[in-house]
């Protein structure tokens, strides 16, 4: 009769589900959502890998560096409708040292948004290398 004992010798690589190192993920989010309210599009685009993509709900698809500050200055012109927003992250998953999810949601006006960023360490410094939002 063979035995199923679970696995008990040491892994020191993280699980997905696993989130040390995901405060510092997180940080780097609210520091996106932080930006936003201001509306300092600098540091918006800060907060992105250079070679970062972001799919805004009902917006062309934004690759590298030039096109997400171009695309974050439409959304901030004319008055920043963010200021009032709402962020709240939900849960954030690391998937190894070097990489994070953050799934948020987002109230701003009458629209309930959801969030999903990928994040890649770069150095020390966490940075979004993926981002897509929708209507909830």
């Amino acid at each position: 009769m063979d035995s199923m004992a679970p696995d008990t010798s040491p892994d020191d690589s993280p699980s997905p589900g696993d989130t040390a190192g995901g405060g510092q993920a997180e940080t780097a989010v609210q520091g996106f959502f932080d930006a936003l309210k201001a509306g300092d599009v600098d540091q918006v685009t800060d907060t992105f890998a250079d070679d970062a993509v972001v799919l805004l709900a009902g917006q062309p698809t934004a690759e590298g560096g030039e096109a997400i500050k171009s695309l974050f200055q439409k959304q901030l012109q004319g008055g920043n409708g963010m200021k009032q927003a709402t962020h709240t992250i939900d849960e954030t998953r690391t998937a190894g040292p070097d990489d994070a999810i953050v799934r948020a949601t987002s109230k701003q006006g009458d629209n309930n948004m959801r969030e999903l960023f990928v994040l890649t360490k770069e150095g020390e410094e966490w940075k979004i290398s993926q981002f897509m939002n929708n209507k909830g």
